[in-house]
């Protein structure tokens, strides 16, 4: 009797060994089939945080449409200026020389083309101060609302 257990033990020893090949062909494919798996619950949570980071986006973008606009930089630009230059010889606007009343007739035409036109009034040291003020109260009288005087920083003692 005991010739035949040896031989059934002999004719399961190959039995058992295709089970264990085929079941290690099966372990393998589940462990790429589940390393797949893991690759795709990865990729799937990048997309959501770049979706959600999207919406944000949108959001953000929605939101800075709905500000109001500026106006246009042409409104806010500083006013338009001219220099006058009080000299011991005489005024000088631009690279011109005028006299008083040329002076307030050249200011007359400027403050038509460009309303708010500011004044700003250089004079050499010189100069009497009364003349100073004679040229200023031209200005005021052809229609210049701002006059500011300009002091010249070389000139400090």
């Amino acid at each position: 009797m005991p010739r035949p257990r040896v031989l059934l033990l002999g004719l399961c020893l190959p039995l058992l060994a295709c089970d264990s090949r085929a079941l290690e062909a099966q372990t393998t494919r589940v462990q790429a089939l589940e390393d797949r798996v893991h690759r795709l619950e990865a990729e799937t949570a990048a997309l959501t945080a770049r979706m959600k980071s999207l919406d944000e986006e949108r959001l953000r973008l929605e939101q800075i449409a709905k500000l109001p606009s500026l106006p246009p930089a042409s409104a806010s630009a500083p006013p338009a200026s001219a220099v006058v230059e009080v000299k011991a010889d005489g005024l000088r606007v631009g690279d011109e020389t005028v006299d008083l009343d040329r002076f307030e007739a050249l200011l007359r035409e400027r403050v038509a083309a460009t309303p708010g036109l500011a004044l700003h009034v250089k004079a050499d040291a010189s100069v009497e101060y009364a003349r100073v003020i004679e040229v200023m109260d031209r200005a005021k009288a052809a229609g210049v609302a701002k006059i500011a005087m300009v002091a010249d920083p070389a000139l400090k003692p």
